[in-house]
């Protein structure tokens, strides 16, 4: 079976890094969108990230931006993985391990933005 993942871009987004190295069967694509005007207004992309998930050469399922991934540009990958796998985009079982990634790439040591001070 052919699987695969196209996502549209416009910065540094690292998605087909980190889920690419995991998941071997599915063949991931990012596309810029300042290059692909005719794919954008084809599939009518108007927010970013846009993901779009095929199976067969069939779509299955389609990620418009950050709502359904928690609201945030910061969600973990675990979050978007848990979400291929349902809809058989990807094979495999949620790992914990990557919860601490985020579509922006790993966390950073010493970069916690929580803040424990209420003074």
């Amino acid at each position: 079976m052919i699987y695969s993942l196209i996502y549209f871009i416009h910065a540094a987004f690292v998605l087909s890094q980190l889920l690419s190295e995991k998941h071997f069967g599915t063949k991931f694509a990012k596309i810029s969108v300042d290059k692909a005007k005719f794919f954008v207004a084809k599939l009518k992309i108007q927010v970013l990230p846009a993901v779009f998930c095929f199976v067969k050469g069939v779509v299955v399922d389609r990620i418009i931006g950050f709502d359904e991934l928690g609201n945030s540009d910061s969600f973990p990958t675990s979050v978007l993985e848990q979400r291929l796998i349902s809809n058989g985009v990807i094979a495999g079982k949620q790992k914990t391990k990557s919860a601490s990634n985020s579509i922006l790439g790993p966390k950073k040591l010493g970069s916690d933005d929580s803040s424990d001070d209420d003074n």
